[in-house]
């Protein structure tokens, strides 16, 4: 198992009382399954810096870096590494948000609160359930 330490991020962004999910493909971690706009921090990157960059690679939106809350961490250990996750709101943004990985996400669908698809990843339901009243858990040890 690799000791290092991971962070990645994710984004809840939420419209109408609704959140976006994408559907992952091919990229061989939860693939079929729906999570959040996601990914990792690279070297020398803040969080927030990631946050903003992945949903630009991502869904094709610009964040607007005043208006990006942390609002949630999670200490995640996977089947090969150890993780600590940190979930970003927004604010406001700038663009309309649009699948720009096809070849990683088959689908990018609105979904309310209280009715997300059965196959969302296990920790990304974990987090959308405990907020707003949490803002911390540990998930796989």
């Amino acid at each position: 198992m690799d000791r290092n330490i991971y962070l990645a991020v994710f984004l809840i962004l939420i419209e109408d009382g609704r959140i976006l999910l994408l559907q992952r493909d091919n990229t061989g971690h939860e693939d079929g399954n729906w999570s959040l706009p996601a990914g990792h921090v690279e070297h020398g990157e803040s969080a927030s810096a990631a946050m903003i960059r992945e949903a630009r690679e991502e869904i094709g939106i610009e964040l607007v870096p005043e208006e990006l809350q942390q609002v949630f961490t999670m200490h995640r250990q996977s089947s090969d590494r150890t993780y600590i996750d940190l979930y970003f709101t927004a604010g406001s943004y700038v663009g309309k948000a649009h699948n720009c990985e096809p070849e990683k996400c088959s689908n990018l669908l609105w979904f309310e609160r209280n009715k997300l698809p059965l196959n969302t990843i296990d920790y990304v339901h974990e987090v959308l359930n405990a907020l707003p009243k949490g803002s911390f858990s540990e998930h796989g040890f």
